[in-house]
């Protein structure tokens, strides 16, 4: 099985230059009209992405944790149940901890959340209270650039959207509520109603099958272009020369084989039905219509990195439950019961496994599915709702689940597991997934600015 390496990726990035080749034969004005699966059929690599997912006040580790062996297990457990048809699809990471909480300033919840995906820590003397307390030192925004803002610019993709970013039923700005970062004090703001998700997303783009069928054609008359002044330039150069000329060539053939593909996977869904996006009795509807926009999104090849986030860290309100609760506190235990929150968990699972089943069955013009050519990540910012970190042997460790095989990247159907004793820096996971994209890490093969998580990938993981 292929896998990605950092000397891999800086193998990639010595082929020849896509731009250069046009614009030594002249032809670089017609580069931006390419579309961007050409540099896949160039390099012979399959098309990845990448799908970030959270949800907060981690989870009832007992009912959680699969049982049976690292390539033979099962979840047993009434929270991870929904995910037993979907195992051969995941990685499930057992003994992890957040490096937030390592991290300097902020209560658990902030700093945890801000560290989630950037392992960087929270900047200091800013305007929100640390846990409330309004005579503490107040702290400010993450300090660090997120990994799918990372892995975005370094792929450089020509999409529509840079990246997508959606959230069901969150209404506070402040770090609790924001996991995603461009850079330092930069938070990315989600968008909450699916409806304006959607219209920001496909208005103007693809517009209806007549307009996305007709630039179909724009592009593949550029393609025709190119390819027959590519071939009268054959008889006219070198040998070494007409080699480069044939092999882009072969890769315009398959940009337009992939082309007719995409008019028939890419389906624009119907508008999604108009929701108060803070309505938390309607919080699995607007889980599920910010779902189907984003696998459409990712279908449509409008974006090649993604995130969608269930609630925050400030929590909202348990109405889908039955019962109208601040989330919050319910997570303390502090009022509901137990049975509610472990009710809460076992939804995330199944919008979780709901989401995976649409990849799954989601067909891409490479002729396999968007599961098996995207690396989904499921974190969440503490280990459960006490405000554990899962560093410790006498706290639960961090809940964490990789999922679809990165276009062959990622070996799935496994569980890796770390003894209490040796609780592994959730950072190493991030520096991982660089290695799963083909993305070099940061310098010193690490992620973020929270260094106590050392340096290197997770054992078992590329």
């Amino acid at each position: 099985m292929k896998r990605y390496t950092r000397e891999a990726a800086h193998r990639g990035s010595a082929r020849f230059p896509r731009r250069a080749f046009l614009g030594g034969l002249g032809l670089a004005a017609l580069a931006p009209f390419v579309p961007r699966l050409d540099i896949e059929a160039e390099a012979g690599s399959p098309m990845q992405r990448l799908l970030l997912f959270y949800s907060p006040f981690g989870t009832q580790y007992d009912l959680w944790a699969p049982s049976g062996s690292d390539v033979d297990f099962s979840f047993t457990g009434s929270i991870s149940a929904p995910l037993e048809p979907h195992k051969a699809d995941v990685v499930v990471l057992d003994g992890l901890f957040n490096t937030g909480r390592d991290g300097g300033v902020g209560d658990p919840h902030q700093s945890s959340m801000a560290a989630l995906w950037s392992n960087s820590r929270l900047s200091e003397n800013g305007p929100f209270a640390v846990g409330g307390n309004p005579d503490l030192p107040g702290v400010g925004w993450g300090t660090g650039i997120s990994l799918d803002q990372y892995v975005a610019e370094h792929w450089n993709a020509r999409t529509a959207l840079k990246s997508l970013e959606l959230a069901v039923d969150h209404t506070q700005v402040n770090p609790n509520s924001r996991m995603c970062y461009a850079g330092e004090n930069q938070p990315i703001t989600p968008q909450l109603n699916p409806r304006t998700a959607f219209e920001s997303a496909f208005a103007g783009v693809m517009g209806n099958s007549e307009a996305f069928a007709k630039l179909k054609a724009q592009r593949k008359s550029v393609l025709d272009l190119t390819g027959n002044q590519l071939a009268r330039l054959q008889p006219k150069v070198s040998s070494h020369d007409r080699q480069k000329i044939e092999a882009h060539l072969d890769a315009i053939r398959g940009i337009e084989h992939k082309l007719d593909a995409l008019v028939g996977e890419c389906t624009v869904p119907g508008t999604p039905e108009d929701m108060n996006p803070n309505d938390s009795n309607r919080f699995l509807d607007l889980a599920r219509a910010q779902i189907e926009v984003m696998v459409h999104a990712l279908a449509c090849d409008l974006t090649r990195v993604g995130s969608i986030q269930l609630k925050d860290e400030n929590g909202g309100y348990t109405g889908w439950l039955g019962q109208s609760l601040d989330f919050h506190a319910m997570s303390h235990e502090d009022v509901g019961s137990p049975g509610l929150m472990n009710q809460a968990y076992r939804d995330f699972h199944v919008l979780f496994g709901e989401l995976l089943q649409r990849l799954r069955d989601t067909q891409t013009p490479l002729g396999s599915t968007l599961l098996s050519e995207t690396l989904v990540a499921w974190g969440t910012a503490n280990a459960n709702g006490h405000h554990r970190s899962g560093k410790f042997e006498t706290e639960p460790p961090l809940p964490m689940i990789l999922a679809g095989q990165a276009g062959g990247a990622l070996q799935t159907g496994r569980v890796l597991s770390f003894a209490d004793n040796n609780r592994q820096a959730h950072s190493r996971v991030l520096v991982s997934m660089c290695h799963i994209l083909g993305v070099p890490a940061m310098d010193g093969d690490t992620f973020g600015n929270i260094l106590v998580g050392g340096a290197g990938g997770l054992l078992g993981l590329p």
